[in-house]
C-alpha cells in the first residue's frame, strides 16, 4: 500500500509539475482602455423613471415579474409563496395562490 501511495505521489509530481512548466502558445499582450468619458451619452444622469407609479405599495415582499391573465387580471409573484391577482389600477383582488415558495419566472 506505500509502494502505491508513493508511486501515485511521485507520477502526480511529476504531472504537477510538467502542467505547470510545460510551455504553452499563449502570447499575452498589454491591454489599455480608453479614457473615461464621464456620465455623458448614453451614461448622462437623466429622470426618465421619476414619474413611476407603484402598482402596489404595501403589497409584500419582492415582486418580480407581472403576468396578464385572460381575463385582463394582472398577477404577481410574492416572496413568501404568494401568487395574487390585481387590476392595472393596483387594486389587489386576492391571493390567488400560495405555492408554499417563491414563485420565479412567471
Amino acid at each position: 500500500m506505500k509502494t502505491a501511495l508513493l508511486i501515485f505521489s511521485v507520477a502526480m509530481a511529476v504531472f504537477l509539475t510538467w502542467l505547470f512548466f510545460s510551455p504553452v502558445s499563449i502570447s499575452p499582450s498589454g491591454w489599455q482602455p480608453d479614457a473615461d468619458p464621464g456620465m455623458t451619452g448614453a451614461f448622462r444622469r437623466n429622470d426618465a423613471l421619476e414619474g413611476v407609479v407603484r402598482l402596489t405599495p404595501g403589497l409584500g415582499e419582492g415582486p418580480e415579474d407581472i403576468a396578464l391573465g385572460p381575463s385582463g387580471l394582472l398577477y404577481t409573484g410574492l416572496q413568501d409563496g404568494r401568487i395574487v391577482r390585481f387590476l392595472s389600477d393596483g387594486t389587489i383582488i386576492d391571493d390567488w395562490v400560495n405555492t408554499g415558495g417563491r414563485p420565479l419566472g412567471m
